[in-house]
């Protein structure tokens, strides 16, 4: 799916894809790869308070994506087996740069999207 990202708003969509996949969490669906997030990571509270504080009309507002597009993506994803997210030098040299890569990371780590066949980020 092509999503048209206003500027600077990447943290935003990649906060609102995790927000619904928490909020579906929170509605009783499994989403998450729960055995991966417990042998490989930490913090999983702390970044689900941070994201779910966030209200959707800042998430909207910052990316400029309506609701349903990030929800259809978040879906997409929820979908996937594996899932290898690409940037370029955009992220990279962004203002927020390294802190959007985290949360990039952080995405992928909640569908256990490292160490295995066509996952990963590069």
């Amino acid at each position: 799916e092509f999503v048209h990202i206003r500027i600077g708003g990447d943290l935003a969509l990649i906060k609102g894809i995790m927000k619904a996949m928490f909020e579906r969490e929170a509605a009783g669906e499994s989403v998450l790869d729960h055995e991966f997030l417990t042998e490989h990571t930490v913090g999983l509270e702390a970044l689900r308070e941070e994201v779910m504080s966030l209200e959707w009309s800042q998430i909207l507002q910052v990316s400029g994506i309506k609701k349903e597009q990030i929800l259809r993506c978040a879906e997409i994803y929820i979908r996937s087996r594996a899932t290898i997210i690409c940037y370029g030098m955009g992220l990279t040299q962004h203002q927020q740069g390294s802190r959007l890569l985290q949360q990039v990371a952080n995405l992928l780590m909640l569908r256990g999207n490292f160490g295995k066949p066509g996952a990963g980020i590069a």
